[in-house]
């Protein structure tokens, strides 16, 4: 079980990272000439690609049974760590409320990321070889 959680926790930790330098490239040289929606859209798939290697990365270092229900449970984890990750970022350098990061979930940028943010979870299962 200890794999588990290491894994989700390494999962999600070279995601935020991948994220928060992709984020900030985002926000002060996308957003202002292209809009915060587009500028989501065009981080996304480049965002989901390196999700990708980080979880292929991860599970290569740190082996979690090749089986549905332990793999749903390293994305589910991840995936929490990954939210609770965004939301102290948003607490601390973005000087939010937990209230109004909350809020933030009813933008079309933001809902468009937890959309991506669910993909991220489902590529530990996606990545069980056959």
């Amino acid at each position: 079980m200890s794999s588990l959680f290491r894994a989700a926790f390494a999962y999600a930790a070279l995601t935020f990272a991948a994220g928060f330098v992709l984020g900030t490239l985002r926000t002060f040289l996308i957003a202002p000439l292209a809009g915060p929606v587009l500028a989501v859209a065009i981080e996304l798939p480049l965002m989901l690609a390196l999700s990708w290697i980080a979880c292929r990365f991860t599970l290569r270092g740190i082996p979690v049974e090749a089986a549905a229900l332990p793999r749903l449970a390293v994305g589910a984890v991840a995936l929490l760590i990954l939210l609770l990750l965004e939301a102290l970022l948003s607490l601390t350098l973005g000087g939010l409320t937990l209230a109004q990061h909350v809020a933030l979930y009813a933008t079309t940028p933001v809902l468009l990321g937890l959309a991506g943010q669910v993909i991220f979870a489902l590529f530990p299962l996606a990545q069980i070889r056959r």
